[in-house]
Parts: structure tokens; sequence; C-alpha cells
């Protein structure tokens, strides 16, 4: 929660987030960022081009802001922010739910325990920071669909986004045009559904993760 410059150091705001892109078209005099250093970015989001509707309106938009330039947003303010955090750390996590994570994360660092195809997929495995990651964007999802518990769905939804960078695949898995979120999907399907939980919840989860 701060930093250091030239021996000084400076305490960070509150809230506080730092947000890159990467623009995989200009890569010219850019230098790729290392796994520990990207490991410290809570979510790899993929952002594709918009649908037609979409951009339609980005363009109504933009007029009306010709418009009306007079108009002034309201801001959030930062005590709102601060409570909307403290009420996502407050969303439960069921100890099934809580292993269900961890074991996903283990399926990265041991993949042979689940499948030899899984095995030569990975090269190196998700950190105890990833494990921490998903829990927290999952409270995050949950929160933002008004539960007040994580639920499979949740975890299904954001482990991508927060995977993405932190897991390595091997040089044999990119030769044969395989991908990080495959890989992803691979560990989903090896990974068994925890016992304990609503029996629809299961189901559920059954059927999202034999579509993948």
């Amino acid at each position: 929660r701060q930093v250091t410059v030239a021996g000084k150091t400076i305490p960070l705001p509150k809230p506080f987030m730092v947000m890159a892109t990467q623009n995989p078209i200009e890569q010219e005099g850019t230098y790729p960022l290392s796994e520990a250093q990207k490991d410290r970015f809570l979510m790899h989001v993929h952002i594709d081009y918009i649908d037609m509707e979409s951009e339609y309106e980005m363009l109504q938009l933009l007029r009306k802001e010709r418009e009306d330039s007079s108009e002034v947003d309201e801001k959030i303010p930062v005590s709102v922010i601060l409570e909307a955090q403290r009420e996502v750390n407050d969303i439960r996590v069921e100890e099934a739910i809580g292993r269900y994570i961890v074991e996903l994360v283990f399926a990265t660092r041991y993949p042979l325990r689940y499948s030899r195809q899984l095995e030569v997929t990975i090269d190196i495995g998700v950190s105890p920071r990833g494990t921490v990651s998903l829990q927290k964007c999952a409270q995050a999802r949950a929160w933002l669909h008004g539960k007040d518990a994580v639920r499979l769905e949740d975890i299904h939804a954001m482990i991508y986004d927060v995977f993405r960078h932190r897991l390595v695949i091997s040089q044999h898995a990119v030769m044969n045009n395989r991908t990080v979120d495959e890989a992803v999907n691979a560990i989903l399907k090896q990974v068994p559904i925890p016992e304990g939980l609503d029996p629809l919840e299961r189901e559920a989860a059954k059927r999202r993760i034999e579509n993948l």
C-alpha cells in the first residue's frame, strides 16, 4: 500500500488501482512483463471488438456530449467505494467452495495428478496470489449479483481473467495452437465439482462445464 521513489516512501491513497492496456498490433519499443510482475495484477481481461449495436450507441453518446457539453457527470464518493469493498469482503465463502478454489489452483501446479494431457499442456502453475485473487473476484461478482455467498458460477465466470496471465502453457501447447483459456477449460473438466453443495447448483455447474 505504498511506493518508494528515489528513497522516498509515499503512501498510496484509498482506493488505489493500476490499469494497463495491451495492443497486440503495436509491439515495437515495448517489453513484455515478467511472470512475477504480471502476477501482481488482479486480472487480465480480454477485450474484443464490440458488436455493431454497441458501436452505434458509442456514436450516439459522442453526439450527445457535443450537444450538451455543460452537463457534468456526478462522481461516486470515495466513501461509497470503500463501503462496497467492505461489503465484498463480507461475502461468505463456504468451506467446500474455498477448497474447490484451492484444488483448481493446485491442478495447475501438479497437472499429472489429473491427466497426462494436462501435464504436457502446463509449464508454470498459478501462484498463491492467484488463489487469493480468484476468491476476491468471485466475492465481487457474487456481490454485484446480489448474493450473500460465492457460488460455483462465480468461480467459473472469473477463473479465466484470474488465471490468464498467471498460467504459463508449454511450448508444445503453443506449437499446437493451444491457448491458456483452453487449458483452463481442461482444468475445469478435470477437477471434480465439490460435494456438500446445493444439488441444483452442482448440476448446473456440471452442464456448464460439459459445454466448454
